[in-house]
């Protein structure tokens, strides 16, 4: 009976009712202690990574800046995706973003590369261009496509604004 309620779709999966536990119990409370979350961002259920990693990056230490850097290399697609949308919000000018953005524009997994081209598309400045250059180079074709794409929609916004300032 405990495999049929498990899999039902009325009720949470395991994961969901592991990560609620937790929850309940304060483990994801923004005042709780860098050490058990950074354990809790080592949970073998993608869900509890997941929601430590998040109140981790809420409490934007350098832990938990590093915790949230290490989880782009997670086994889990959703983790590193999570963790990637974290770092970009964590970085999310200067200089430090533009050096986070080169960053995983060089991750070797090519899933975050598209994901930071598509950051890099919506970024202001040369750097982000240089960057999508570079990765017109990349070996993964969707790598290539999408900064192809971002690009141009850059190249399409600077004639935009160029007619504009001329009119």
């Amino acid at each position: 009976a405990g495999a049929i309620a498990a899999s039902s779709p009325f009720g949470p999966s395991p994961a969901e009712a592991e990560a609620a536990r937790l929850d309940a119990e304060g483990a994801f409370a923004p005042n709780a202690s860098s050490a058990s979350l950074l354990s809790l961002a080592k949970s073998p259920d993608p869900q509890v990574r997941i929601r430590a990693l998040q109140t981790l990056a809420l409490q934007n230490s350098r832990v938990g800046v590093e915790a949230v850097s290490g989880a782009l290399d997670d086994e889990h697609p959703f983790v590193r995706a999570e963790a990637l949308d974290l770092m970009l919000s964590l970085n999310s000018d200067g200089p430090a973003a533009d050096r986070e953005l080169g960053a995983l524009a060089a991750h070797r997994d090519p899933e975050i590369r598209v994901s930071a081209a598509l950051a890099l598309g919506s970024e202001p400045g040369d750097s982000a261009e240089v960057l999508l250059k570079r990765l017109l180079g990349d070996e993964d074709a969707r790598v290539k496509s999408i900064a192809a794409q971002m690009l141009q929609q850059k190249e399409s916004a600077k004639n935009k604004s160029g007619k504009a300032k001329q009119q």
